[in-house]
């Protein structure tokens, strides 16, 4: 198994920058000449030219021809209103670029300028996120001299144990061991980055650049009990339903796809449909995640917009509510709870079973993809016994490594009596009063 560390790694003072530490720390950050693109230019020419170029960092601020720019952690303010005047209309018209090659990010040019964010006391201020590790670079052209000029821009982070996580606060340590936990439960399936970043609003991003993103209001002002840890598991539940949709082999992806459709979730064209039906009739909703909270506290989690929303879901749930989540699915079948609409207890029995077979097709394509993570140590030459006690033990390190992203997997698996289903399901079938599952 690939090493992981030990305990927290977060230290108590933000990375930043100095000239010197930039420079010793190039291969840490992957800004090595000739990897970054833009940079490679200036390096190639004249390190020590690039050498002596300031850097700047959090709580230091720089001005371009009266327009201040100012950074904060890894916010990057400026009047936006003057900077776009100025370039579009004043004698000096620019072209300005920001960017970086860290994590893939490439270079791109915006005027006028765009922004995700403004002051509320100074509406023309706003403010762009550079987020995570890495040196970024405001580069402003006259279009008239042709002349450049260059700032570079070391955003302030902070780290957590040895996996890609980088948050613009320094945040509360039993966070952050969450955090880790979390990270590592996935680990070695997902290596994709974790970037918290400051924000007041509640939600969670899986980009399609192969990173999370997560706001500090989860962290720091959660609507929920337990909200950083299932938003961080949803989004990277995002991650690996991503890998699973791009392999090669599409059958763990059309298993899931073909279990959102036989649990009723494209009984309707319109989502709010799905979002407020009952859960016998739109099943993938049974995983929602806001069902577990108190009432009204939160509206986390979608299953019914598709089957990789259900997997996230279906993820989280399990992890987070795996006993209120067993007591639900049981009471599908319950005649008391049945309403009229519903058509007798043997469709509820139906969909009882519907949901505990996509429970155990989820688990089985965990447990395949945990195992698979494991190293096959087979060699030419290795005997059919030894290769069969090695398939064995890399079943069992699979299921240690899922026992780790779901903590209580035997009393889930208990609670669902995923060993039962089968034989349940022969036994209506033999007697008439269900159909067969295919």
């Amino acid at each position: 198994m690939e090493n992981l560390p030990a305990k927290i790694n977060e230290s108590d003072e933000p990375k930043k920058s100095s000239r010197r530490d930039f420079l010793k720390g190039l291969g840490v950050l992957g800004l090595a000449a000739g990897t970054i693109g833009k940079f490679s230019y200036d390096m190639g020419k004249d390190a020590a030219n690039f050498e002596s170029k300031k850097i700047y960092t959090s709580g230091e601020t720089f001005e371009y021809k009266g327009i201040r720019f100012r950074i904060s952690g890894w916010q990057l303010w400026f009047d936006e209103k003057l900077l776009n005047s100025y370039a579009k209309d004043g004698p000096h018209r620019m072209y300005i670029e920001l960017g970086s090659d860290e994590d893939g990010r490439s270079w791109s040019r915006f005027f006028p300028v765009t922004s995700t964010q403004e002051n509320s006391e100074n509406p023309d201020t706003k403010m762009l996120i550079l987020p995570g590790k890495g040196l970024w670079r405001l580069q402003i052209i006259d279009r008239t001299t042709r002349k450049e000029q260059s700032f570079n821009i070391f955003p302030q982070y902070y780290v957590n144990g040895s996996l890609p996580f980088f948050s613009e606060k320094k945040l509360p340590k039993d966070q952050l061991k969450i955090a880790q936990e979390v990270q590592e439960a996935f680990f070695p399936l997902i290596k994709d980055a974790i970037y918290i970043y400051e924000s007041p609003i509640h939600n969670g991003y899986y980009r399609a650049e192969n990173r999370v993103e997560i706001p500090t209001a989860q962290v720091e002002k959660p609507e929920y009990p337990r909200a950083f840890e299932g938003t961080l598991t949803h989004e990277l539940a995002h991650a690996l339903m991503s890998k699973i949709r791009h392999n090669p082999n599409q059958e763990n992806h059309l298993s899931l796809a073909d279990w959102f459709e036989r649990l009723g979730g494209w009984v309707s064209p319109f989502k709010e449909d799905l979002k407020n039906a009952d859960p016998r009739l739109s099943l993938p909703n049974i995983f929602e995640e806001s069902a577990y909270q108190a009432k009204g506290a939160t509206n986390a989690g979608h299953p019914y917009d598709d089957y990789d929303e259900m997997f996230a879901s279906a993820i989280a749930t399990m992890r987070l509510h795996p006993e209120e989540f067993t007591k639900r699915v049981a009471g599908l079948k319950d005649e008391k709870k049945i309403k009229n609409s519903t058509p007798g207890y043997m469709a509820g029995v139906l969909m009882n079973l519907k949901v505990r077979s996509a429970c155990r097709a989820i688990l089985n394509i965990l447990q395949t993809l945990y195992k698979e993570s494991v190293p096959d140590k087979v060699t030419t030459g290795t005997s059919l016994e030894k290769i069969g006690q090695m398939d064995r033990e890399r079943e069992v390190e699979g299921r240690a490594r899922l026992k780790k992203l779901l903590p209580k997997l035997e009393e889930l698996e208990k609670g669902l009596g995923i060993d039962k289903i089968d034989e349940e399901l022969e036994k209506l079938v033999m007697a008439g009063q269900l159909p067969r599952l295919n």
